[in-house]
Order: C-alpha cells, then structure tokens, then sequence
C-alpha cells in the first residue's frame, strides 16, 4: 500500500458522515411535512384511529381501509461519531421520541378530494421513510465496510512501516558496508596498478629469457645433432668392425657342449673318456684310442646358458646391424639341444629368450640415434618331412615355395613381439604343439626339427635409413640309431626322417666343403628351409654342437664331432647387409 494512506483515513471518515447526516435530515424533513400535512386536515376533517394507531376509512364510501404504520420520530438531537477505533455506531430510529408521536385518535376524515390527498401523501412519505431508512442501512453497512477495510489497510500499511524501517536499517547497514567495499577497493586498485607495473616489468623478463632459452634450445638442438651424427658414424664403424670380427672368425662358426651329467645317465659322473687339451679343442677315447677335434670354441660340463649366450651374442647384434643370422643346435637325442635352444626358468633360459631379451634391450639404447625397431615372430616344425605351424590353432600342412630364390611359406603365422613376455607366451603354445615322444635314449624326445624365426624390421628418421634382417634359431631333432633307441611303429617311422634329413644335412655340407657346383638344398624339407643359413643365401652362422657325457654313447658322439668338424672347415660367401633407402 502506499505511503500515503493514512493521511486519507479522516477524509473518509468524514465523507461517511456527511452522508448519514444528509440522509437523516432528509429523513426529519419528511416526518416534519407529515405533520404539518396532518395538524391542516385534522382541524378540517378528523380521523378515527383505530386500536393500532392507523387511521379509518371505512366511514367514506368508495375507500378502501389500507393498515397505516405509526410515524416514527427521526432522533436529530445530534450527529453519529466515529471513535478512534475506526467502529461506527448505528443511529437507529426512536420509536418512543414523542415529538413525532401520531395521536392516539383522530376524527373520521371526511370523503372529499382533500382527504383523498392527505391518504395518498401520508402512504408516499411512509414509503419514502421506509427508502430512506434502508438506504441509511445500507449506507451504514458500507460504513462499516469501509472502517473494516480501513483497519485492514492500516495494518498493512503498518507492517510495511515495519518493513520498510527494517529495510531501511539493512540500507544503512548495506551503505556502510559498501562504504568499506569502496574504501577496500580503491586499496586493491592501488595494488593493482602495482602489481600491473611489475607485471609488464616480469613480462619484458619474461620475453627476454625466452629469447634467450629459445637461442640456447636452437644451439641444444644444432648440438645434439652434432653429436647424434658423431655417433652415428661411430656407431656404423662399430658395426663394420664387428661384422668383420664375426667374419674372421668364420662365417660358419662351430662350437662344442658337453652337457652335465643326468640320472640316466647312469651311477658314473667321471668323464675319463673326454679331454680338453685347450679352450678350443676336445679329444675322446674310444677302444684305447684318442682322438682330437678342433673348434672355435669348447665348452665342457660346468659352462652355463649365459657363458653359452655370450659367445654368441655379437652374432644376435649383427641382425639388428641388418645382416641374416641362423643358430642351429645338432646333436643326438637326448644331448641337451632344446635346453641350449629354449632352457628354462631364471638363470636356466636358453638362447632364444636371452636373444629376445637382449635385442629389446639394444632397441631401448638405439633409440637415442634415432633408431625405430619393431620385431615380429614365427614358429614351425619339419615333422615326417613336412612343415607344420607351431602357432596355428590346428595341425595343417605348410606349403613351401621357393620364389626369387628364397623360400618363401606364405600361410605362416607371424606374431608381433612388444615386450619379451609376448615371447614366452609363443614358446608356451609351441611347446603344446610340438612333436615330442618317450624313448629308450630320452623320455622326452623331440621327434620334429623346430625352427624359430624372428625378423627385424629397423628405420632411422634421421638418417632415412632402413633395413629388414631374419635371425634363425634351429633346434634339430636327435641322430639316433633304431638298434639303441629299440624304437618301432610311427617312432621307427619318425626315426627313419629324422636321421635322413640329418643325413641330407650333412651331404650339404660335405658339397660345399668340397666346393661342388650343385648342392643338394631339395633333397629335404630341412635343407630346403635352412638353405639361406647354409651357403645359399646372406646369412651369419653359429652351430652348437651337443654331446652327451656318457661312455655308453661315445660311438654316436664321435660321429657328431666328426659332422661338427667338417662343418667347421664349410666356406660360405660373405653376409651382405640388407639395407633399403
């Protein structure tokens, strides 16, 4: 409600009033008419009243008796107030006011025109007053209306009195706290502006050092090239002078192992019937007879897995220089060839996951120089002369095809390696798949050839250079004799491949001992696939050559040393490093 209400509340009050006395005034005036109108026709006719004060008609013929109400006096002694409390009184009318009293009696009005006008007056005043009294009701009522809104507004208007003083109070509070703000704020302006100065003085720093680490990263950079190319070309003369170390000594290089001694292999630990006259020689006594072999290297009963990698690890770094490199572990059955070639746990790991091992090693080192290496792997088996996938989900026979001259098995699985537990999860799903058998000479006999095949694939995006290398690592099954193994059925079948793919074997090495021009590389699954480790292709090659410690087995073991021996003195074309632009 508005602020101006109250002021409005007499003038109300005073319009109420104004018309309660104008409509009893008219009231008075009306009941004053009636009686002069009935003193002048008393004295000329008089009216018989009857018991209820109305008067007669029944003296004149022709009019009809109508009930008259008593004329009340309107009390006018004084004016209706309004208290403080905005409650307004009614004034009703007084019956008992003897002023306008009607007499108890009055003479029979005569039957003329005169009294026909006094009747019809009389009943228009009682009508008017009976207007009158139910406008002055009604009007009260609106009085009391309007003090009951009246209050109601006041109310309102005083509690937004109380509103707004309360408001009023938040205002002034809220003024101070703003006076604050404004006093604090012109405070942090004035930081601000200081704070601004040192801000542009630190950004002019700022700027200036990035200038300045900007030139020294560039003169980092130009450095860091400098000496990544500086060691690039160390690093190539390395690898030529590797190579050339690896080619002095042999390109088929053949080293002997003469594994422990095993509970089959009887009561006796005494190898008599061997002897090392030095590093790189082995005699044997057969028959009071002793004879010497000589290798690039001989390792005897105590050497372990790691003496037998780090013979051999410089050939494993030639693949990742870019050249082809093949192992191959010969020996009979049950001469320790799959534990040099697979191993087992910790310190007992063989060659391949060493291998492994160590070539992401290398990779994490090359990439300093730029060097990107990614490694993917296959697995297969010679078995009865035919070649198998050790990785697939099933048995089938491979198809090998030789195309460009090199061999080619176009439905060989490949698998890429990221880390070396990849690896032993491979070696694990070979080893369910491969070829084994229990025999006389070993309980856990491997009836297959297993060739495992890693290759390299190597790019320098500095240089632009790139190449791709295969490392071969072969373990050949077992030379036996059926009158020793006592085996027959599929074993003796198994038996015969095994010893004429070994047989095949050796006659390519005697062909290229003796230079000849045809050698027999198709003569067998086996040579056919290890052609480009045996002369034919670009390939570095290691065989181990694997003996057993008994005396028992001396005559096979000769015959071992001897194949070793020729294996030996095989010449080969230099490895050519495969290197694309």
């Amino acid at each position: 409600m508005s602020s101006n209400t109250p002021s409005r509340l007499p003038t109300l009050n005073r319009a109420a009033k104004s018309v309660l006395n104008t409509a009893k005034k008219r009231s008075i005036n009306a009941a004053g008419k009636l009686k002069q109108s009935a003193a002048s026709n008393t004295s000329r006719t008089p009216v018989v009243l009857k018991k209820d004060n109305t008067p007669s008609c029944s003296q004149r013929p022709g009019i009809t008796p109508v009930a008259r109400k008593p004329l009340s006096s309107v009390n006018v002694s004084g004016t209706s107030s309004i208290k403080t409390s905005t409650t307004l009184k009614r004034h009703t009318v007084s019956s008992s006011d003897s002023r306008t009293a009607v007499p108890a009696k009055r003479p029979k009005a005569p039957d003329t025109p005169a009294a026909e006008n006094f009747e019809h007056k009389y009943e228009e005043s009682i009508a008017e007053q009976e207007r009158l009294n139910e406008k002055i009701a009604s009007l009260e009522k609106q009085v009391e209306n309007l003090q009951e809104n009246i209050a109601l507004k006041t109310r309102e208007v005083n509690e937004k009195n109380d509103k707004v003083l309360e408001l009023s109070t938040e205002v002034i509070t809220a003024s101070a706290r703003l006076a604050a703000s404004a006093s604090q704020l012109q405070l942090l302006e004035a930081q601000q502006k200081a704070t601004a100065a040192l801000y542009q003085t630190a950004l002019r720093e700022i700027e200036e050092l990035q200038k300045q680490s900007a030139q020294m990263e560039q003169m980092a950079m130009e450095a860091e090239v400098s000496r990544k190319q500086e060691m690039l070309v160390s690093n190539d003369r390395i690898r030529l002078l590797l190579n050339e170390v690896v080619d002095l000594r042999g390109r088929i290089r053949v080293v002997i192992r003469l594994r422990p001694f095993l509970p089959e292999d009887g009561p006796s630990t005494s190898v008599a019937h061997f002897g090392f006259p030095d590093l790189r020689s082995i005699s044997v006594k057969s028959n009071n007879k002793s004879s010497t072999y000589q290798f690039q290297n001989v390792f005897g009963c105590n050497a372990g897995q790691q003496t037998i990698f780090d013979e051999l690890k410089e050939l494993v770094e030639s693949v990742l220089h870019g050249y082809n490199v093949s192992i191959i572990a010969y020996g009979q059955t049950g001469s320790g060839k799959t534990f040099t070639m697979q191993g087992g746990d910790g310190e007992h790991a063989g060659i391949i996951p060493r291998a492994i091992e160590f070539m992401f090693e290398t990779k994490k080192n090359l990439k300093n120089l730029e060097w990107q290496y990614d490694y993917s792997a296959s697995f297969l088996e010679v078995y009865n002369d035919e070649v198998f996938d050790l990785l697939a989900d099933d048995k089938t026979k491979l198809k090998v095809t030789v195309g460009s001259g090199q061999v080619e098995i176009p439905s060989l699985k490949s698998f890429c390696l990221n880390s070396p537990e990849d690896l032993y999860e491979l070696l694990a799903i070979s080893d369910k798949n491969r070829s084994t058998a229990s025999t006389k000479m070993n309980s856990n006999s491997s009836r297959s050839h297993a060739v495992f095949l890693l290759k390299v694939t190597a790019t320098n995006t500095m240089t632009n250079q790139s190449f791709s290398s295969l490392l071969s690592m072969v373990d050949l099954a077992g030379s036996e004799r059926a009158k020793e193994s006592e085996v027959e059925g599929e074993r003796f079948k198994e038996m015969t491949h095994i010893n004429k793919a070994l047989s095949n074997l050796q006659n390519v090495i005697r062909a290229l001992l003796k230079k000849e021009q045809h050698v027999p590389y198709r003569n067998s699954k086996l040579t056919l696939l290890l052609q480009e480790c045996l002369g034919k292709g670009n390939s570095k090659t290691l065989m181990i050559v694997n003996l057993r410690p008994s005396a028992s087995h001396i005559s096979e073991t000769k015959r071992s040393l001897e194949f070793a021996q020729n294996t030996s003195k095989t010449t080969i074309g230099a490895a050519l490093k495969s290197e694309t632009h």
